[in-house]
């Protein structure tokens, strides 16, 4: 890259909270196939971000497992 990004694109994003482990629910199948769908979304966004912060910084935002 010919320049860097600003900082605030190369921030590492946070991971959000897991639901409750002892919640429990009934969901349509409908809610339940939209929700697995953002989810999806959202952590294929989150894989997508954290790949080009760490092409662009090598070893950046390190993996909480």
């Amino acid at each position: 890259m010919k320049d860097t990004p600003p900082a605030d694109l190369l921030a590492c994003p946070a991971m959000p909270a897991p639901f409750p482990s002892d919640a429990a629910a009934t969901i349509p199948p409908a809610v339940r196939s939209a929700l697995i769908a953002l989810a999806t979304a959202y952590a294929d966004t989150r894989d997508q971000l954290l790949r080009v912060i760490r092409w662009h910084e090598p070893g950046a935002c390190a993996d909480p497992r």
